[in-house]
């Protein structure tokens, strides 16, 4: 059978608890009346019915109010309506009070007239025999002591007379055990039952000094005076506290204030430990909570098309933009391709290149003609730098490097010996004398007959040279604009125009040469406009589409780019954009949180029926087993508002 509670209607979460803690029988009935605090909050029945999974019982609650019965199911708990039937149920559940006689029948002869219809006794019982009074009855045996000295030896602390020697105390008074077994007992009737009296024996003490005859012989020839003093010694009553020196005092007194000191110690770190408990404890029990609220959101999108104008002012759709221009040379290495088509193949050999012009370095392209003084040409098959003038142990040393030369021609008469060379190109400058090649060893392999597999520079070789040195110039252009544009700027870089200044150097087509050096210098310029500003334009147009209100906040605004077109000698810019902008409605954080202060459940519905801004709310209350309402401290709430 159940164990059935009845709850009143003020009674709280925490005393139903504690009933069901204390119930003995897995199934538990609660009769609750209408209205009643506990079947006003979701809150408190989730924790009776968590409590009550805890302790693996079952929990039914009965009660005629029909909202709190179904508030009741919705928390896991099963009900029940209030009916006669339910009534006698509950009722042959209740537990039984136990019977409990008044008090002012406690020790007289009605003290059991009031038991539940005790059982008659069953056989006779003899009454308990009178207890014999505890006075000690003394038997005096001899009295050896003079008449003088039993004064002195009455003198007791406890007020009694001292037993004197050869004097037997006999003291009738019976032990704790034996005179609670002669307490009268009492029949399950409710009258005296009387016990087997016990005989008493009398407990005698002997006082008699145990002295053997040489000791009393001593005794009697010792002076009178040594003979008092023993006697004293036996009888004499327990001497006062032995009072110490100042000496040791103060001895005493500087331990004592040793000891005090450590004691302080530890009382002041008890005392920091303690208050960091507390602290924690206030920090982690009092109560928290943490609301996360959820705006209304708008999303809308369209296409506008905006123009820039260079040193222009911001409207709906024009924005101000300014032109950034930069030239520069750059230079690329590129490995040949094509191959000679001739016959016959060409001699090749290493120079020594020497520079006694000045200190600079000198840089030499591939290609670049070296001459003999008859003038057989040959050409360097990669660029190298000559190095300047050094100054070697107080001598100036001109600079030299080592390159590989290919004949001009193919043939056997430019398989020629070490020989100096001069550079064309340098003629008519101080150079030409200057900067010379000189070889050590015999050219070889020229040949009229042989294979024609010698690589030379083709046209697609030039033309791969060009594009890579565009797109070095390109990347190195961007990376600079990136850096010196201000926050907020942006470019499109599909707008930036490249062009060609002046003619690039490289070796012309059909040339023998392994690989080759391309060099050109370019132009760039493009548009630069305010990103922010063209949001912000975007922003103004797509709220007032949607007719929002001020009551709605700009969240975030996302751009996608299509076509433009830059005009840079009108300074004028196109550009078409589909801006997408995320509406939300604003959230008062300050006021949300003062109108959420101590509400309970049903608080906080009335508050975000005032509050129309909010879609929706999470509260998280801290710790969640004691806790059913925010707090009322607005430092311990916690206000988030979740991005939609």
């Amino acid at each position: 059978m159940p164990q059935t509670f009845y709850v009143t209607q003020d009674e709280e979460i925490l005393s139903l608890v504690g009933r069901l803690r204390s119930s003995a029988l897995l199934e538990n009935v609660f009769v609750v009346p209408n209205h009643a605090l506990i079947l006003q909050s979701a809150v408190n029945l989730r924790i009776l019915h968590r409590e009550a999974e805890k302790l693996g019982k079952v929990v039914t609650i009965i009660t005629q109010d029909e909202a709190g019965r179904a508030l009741a199911e919705k928390a896991g708990i099963g009900t029940k309506p209030y009916s006669e039937e339910t009534r006698q149920e509950a009722v042959a559940a209740a537990p039984l009070k136990p019977h409990f006689p008044a008090d002012a029948s406690i020790g007289s002869s009605d003290f059991f007239s009031g038991a539940p219809e005790a059982a008659p006794a069953t056989q006779t019982l003899r009454s308990a025999p009178p207890a014999i009074a505890p006075t000690p009855m003394p038997l005096r045996v001899r009295d050896a002591t003079p008449k003088k000295l039993t004064t002195l030896n009455s003198v007791r602390e406890t007020g009694q007379a001292p037993a004197q020697e050869g004097t037997l105390r006999i003291d009738t008074r019976r032990p704790a055990a034996e005179q609670n077994a002669a307490a009268p007992l009492r029949s399950s009737a409710g009258q005296p039952a009387a016990a087997p009296a016990a005989p008493v024996r009398p407990v005698v003490a002997p006082v008699m000094s145990r002295e053997t005859p040489e000791r009393s012989a001593s005794a009697a020839q010792a002076p009178t005076g040594e003979r008092l003093a023993r006697m004293y010694r036996k009888n004499a009553p327990p001497l006062p506290p032995e009072r110490r020196s100042p000496v040791a005092d103060r001895r005493s007194s500087a331990s004592g204030e040793v000891k005090g000191k450590g004691g302080l110690w530890f009382l002041l770190f008890a005392g920091v430990s303690l208050l960091s408990l507390i602290s924690a404890g206030v920090f982690f029990l009092l109560p928290k909570a943490e609301i996360t609220v959820v705006p209304h959101s708008l999303s809308k999108s369209l296409e506008i098309e905006f123009e820039g104008k260079k040193d222009g002012v911001s409207a709906d759709r024009e924005v101000p933009i300014r032109l950034v221009e930069r030239e520069e040379e750059v230079s690329v290495s590129v490995e040949t391709t094509g191959t000679s088509a001739g016959n016959g193949t060409k001699a090749r050999g290493t120079i020594i290149i020497s520079n006694a012009y000045g200190s600079e370095a000198q840089p030499l392209i591939a290609t670049t003609r070296f001459e003999t003084a008859d003038g057989k040409v040959f050409r360097l098959t990669k660029g190298v730098t000559v190095p300047g003038i050094s100054d070697v142990d107080g001598k100036k040393e001109p600079g030299v490097i080592e390159a590989e030369v290919l004949a001009d021609e193919p043939g056997e008469s430019y398989n020629i010996g070490a020989s100096s060379f001069s550079i064309p190109g340098f003629k008519g400058n101080p150079k030409y004398e200057k900067i010379t090649g000189k070889s050590k060893e015999p050219m070889a392999g020229g040949s009229s007959e042989g294979d024609s597999g010698v690589k030379t520079v083709s046209s697609e070789d030039i033309t791969t040279a060009k594009e890579e040195s565009e797109s070095m110039f390109r990347s190195m252009f961007e990376e600079s604009l990136r850096s010196g544009m201000i926050e907020g700027e942006n470019f499109l870089p599909d707008s930036v125009e490249i062009s060609l200044v002046g003619s690039p150097a490289h070796p012309e087509a059909g040339v023998v040469a392994s690989s080759f050096e391309y060099k050109a210098r370019f132009k760039a310029r493009v548009f630069v406009f305010s990103e922010s500003t063209l949001k912000d334009n975007a922003s103004l147009m797509l709220r007032r589409g949607a007719g929002l209100d001020d009551t709605y906040e700009t969240r975030d605004v996302s751009l996608e780019y299509g076509e433009a077109s830059s005009d840079f000698d009108k300074g004028t810019m196109y550009i078409k954009v589909r801006a997408t902008a995320l509406f939300a409605s604003h959230i008062d954080v300050g006021m949300l949180r003062t109108d959420f202060l101590g509400k309970d459940t049903d608080g906080i519905r009335e508050v975000l029926e005032r509050h129309t801004e909010v879609k929706k709310i999470e509260v998280n209350l801290k710790p969640k087993l004691f806790i059913v309402s925010v707090p009322n401290d607005p430092d311990r709430v916690t206000i988030i508002v979740e991005k939609p």
